[in-house]
């Protein structure tokens, strides 16, 4: 998160989560004004989210616009920022989600931490 600060002062991560009664309006701001975003809690992937994880990007118009569940949103950039967090060490995801995503682990255990 302070990568995006340093970066710019002016930016910041914006986090919500899919139970969060906001979360079209967040993940909205964040495609329209180029927002990263981080979804926190994530158990399993909400189906509004496939057209973002595909980057389903058209332009229309001279504006870059995508399709989110029945709104169409005009993005800022076609270089967006997303950040899916699960607390979960057990989540499985499925093999397609897996080759549309980037997974980083960052659990620590004390058995990693002794190798």
């Amino acid at each position: 998160m302070n990568h995006y600060k340093h970066e710019n002062p002016n930016r910041s991560i914006k986090k919500t989560s899919f139970a969060d009664q906001d979360f079209m309006m967040r993940l909205s701001e964040g495609l329209q004004y180029n927002i990263p975003i981080l979804i926190t809690d994530v158990e399993r992937i909400d189906p509004v989210m496939n057209s973002v994880l595909n980057k389903e990007v058209q332009k229309v118009g001279g504006r870059i616009v995508m399709q989110v569940g029945d709104k169409e949103i005009t993005c800022g950039s076609e270089h967006f920022t997303l950040f899916m967090l699960t607390r979960n060490q057990n989540a499985a995801f499925t093999p397609d989600l897996c080759s549309r995503v980037t997974f980083v682990n960052f659990t620590v255990t004390q058995s990693s931490l002794q190798n």
